[in-house]
This record gives structure tokens, C-alpha cells and sequence, in this order.
């Protein structure tokens, strides 16, 4: 990622995945080990004891929601697209 002066530019991804409940989902989000651990550490609560996900789950943030997601990648539908996002400094920080 590139720091400026109001955030950090980041790689986000935008795809539709199947929840659990068989509807679809789009979502946009940050992969957190891709977050500026500042950022990361300022946002996580609770133990501090790393969860463990199951084969194909990620913990992501939804940047729409501003907040912590589960995200599978064995239920992605069509293609995950990769664009430029700015994590603002000043608001989330």
C-alpha cells in the first residue's frame, strides 16, 4: 500500500458470493493482512487471540458496512474485481 497525507491507497476487491442462506451478496472489501496494522490493531476488540477460519474463509473489512466480515472464496460468483481504495486516515482512523 502507498501512504499519503489524508490515508493509504490500498488494493480493495469487489465480488458476489453465496451466503449461507443460498442468497446472493455484493461486497467490497480490504483483506486485512493488506491493512496498516495501526489501523488493524485500532479496529480489533477482544481477546487479541487470532480466530481460526475454515479452509476458504478470510476475515475481510466491508468497506460499504465498516466493518469485520467472514468472506468464503469457494462460494465467489463469476470474477473478484481489484480496484484503488483509499483508507482515510482521518475518518477511520
Amino acid at each position: 500500500h502507498t501512504i499519503y497525507p489524508k490515508g493509504v491507497i490500498m488494493t480493495g476487491y469487489q465480488a458476489t458470493f453465496t451466503k449461507k442462506d443460498g442468497s446472493s451478496r455484493e461486497i467490497r472489501f480490504v483483506r486485512t493482512d493488506d491493512m496498516p496494522e495501526q489501523w488493524f490493531a485500532k479496529h480489533v476488540k477482544g481477546t487479541g487471540k487470532k480466530r481460526v477460519l475454515k479452509e476458504g474463509n478470510e476475515l475481510v473489512w466491508d468497506i460499504e458496512n465498516e466493518g469485520f466480515r467472514v468472506f468464503n472464496w469457494e462460494t465467489v460468483q463469476g470474477e473478484v474485481k481489484k480496484f484503488d481504495f483509499l483508507l482515510d486516515s482521518t475518518e477511520n482512523a
